[in-house]
């Protein structure tokens, strides 16, 4: 993925989950970023957990109006998520 790291052509995705801070009584909820690592881009979808299946769906309701211009996507830090390229 030299492409990516290099950052020379647009398509190249970074995705992470921010989490909210969890209420007694109440569910927390994430919100799904991804952000094109050349235009900076931003994608940002709000899930209702940061599971790994709640997240991957989120991630590829987030990306179909984009699929043409998305060549990759890899997760920030840890690859939970790795199934969604395969």
């Amino acid at each position: 993925m030299e492409e990516a790291n290099e950052r020379i052509e647009i398509g190249h995705f970074e995705a992470d989950t921010i989490e909210s801070r969890r209420i007694r009584g109440q569910q927390s909820s994430c919100l799904t970023v991804l952000v094109d690592r050349l235009s900076r881009k931003t994608i940002i979808k709000k899930t209702a957990s940061k599971t790994s299946k709640i997240t991957s769906h989120s991630i590829i309701s987030a990306i179909k109006p984009y699929l043409n211009t998305i060549k990759s996507i890899s997760k920030a830090f840890n690859y939970t998520h790795s199934k969604l390229l395969n």
